[in-house]
């Protein structure tokens, strides 16, 4: 039986290219029809470790905020990244998304991991985020999104309020400065080769092919 091929995934639920770039490789997997011969992980990247965790913005008025850039080419560039969420057929509504601090959804992603869960997980905290503007700062919402992929909610409040997952979110920090991760999503294949950026679907059927040809011929 030949060995599935590892993508590890760095990424952050507040940052819209990495639910594209999620949406493409999977997308890919499923056009080559590939789905057991991938082992996919997702990794801890935080874009904003110091986010404050009771703020109650919108992404859209931070993003307007914050913006060096004049008002009309900043609200230009909020609608071009919806329309190309919408291209790929994902549905990104910035007047209601809130700014969060990620650290509560991170630690349930592990905890989702070891229960088998992590894709349906990661899947419905995107959309929750991006679609139905959930606030990942409530621990209410978080647990229900744990309930809702049917996992045990008093298991997942006991990780929100202790120290479980810690050392694991501790560990993918170190290992993103050690692959050089300086900004998400990267993907990296086989624990050697490295894809910056959203990318395309083409571009991930192009790479899923070239490595199982390769794990083939050196099996």
């Amino acid at each position: 039986m030949n060995k599935k091929i590892k993508i590890d995934i760095y990424s952050d639920y507040v940052c819209p290219f990495c639910y594209m770039g999620k949406t493409n490789l999977y997308n890919a997997i499923r056009e080559l029809k590939m789905e057991d011969q991938v082992e996919i992980n997702f990794k801890t990247y935080q874009l904003d470790e110091n986010a404050k965790i009771d703020n109650h913005k919108t992404k859209y008025d931070s993003i307007v905020e914050n913006s060096e850039k004049p008002i009309e080419i900043t609200i230009a560039e909020i609608k071009e990244i919806e329309e190309q969420a919408k291209d790929i057929g994902l549905d990104y509504n910035y007047d209601i998304m809130l700014t969060a601090n990620t650290k509560k959804a991170h630690k349930l992603t592990k905890y989702a991991s070891i229960k088998g869960k992590q894709k349906e997980f990661v899947d419905m905290v995107m959309q929750m985020y991006f679609t139905n503007g959930a606030n990942l700062n409530s621990d209410e919402q978080l647990v229900e999104m744990v309930e809702k992929v049917g996992l045990d909610i008093r298991e997942a409040e006991e990780v929100l309020k202790t120290d479980k997952f810690e050392d694991e979110i501790a560990k993918d920090k170190y290992d993103a400065f050690q692959y050089q991760v300086k900004s998400v999503p990267f993907f990296i294949f086989e624990d050697r080769y490295g894809a910056p950026g959203k990318q395309n679907k083409e571009v991930f059927i192009e790479a899923l092919q070239k490595i199982k040809e390769f794990n083939k011929e050196n099996h």
